[in-house]
């Protein structure tokens, strides 16, 4: 049996996941998506964001600051 207190790595995020993450909107995540700053994956009728796409996107505003 699998130790409770040990997390698997993720492979993506929701969209919730994605906002408490990088503290930012909703709506925000959804232009990222639209002007493809950031991957989604579709399962059904959930958004996925694939953990690299999300941390590529924030490691990409940092070098720009």
């Amino acid at each position: 049996m699998a130790n409770p207190t040990t997390e698997t790595p993720r492979a993506a995020w929701s969209v919730k996941e994605v906002c408490e993450r990088f503290n930012i909107s909703k709506g925000q995540v959804f232009i990222l998506l639209k002007t493809n700053q950031i991957r989604r994956i579709k399962m059904g009728r959930r958004t996925l964001i694939p953990v690299e796409s999300a941390e590529a996107w924030w490691a990409s505003l940092q070098k720009a600051s």
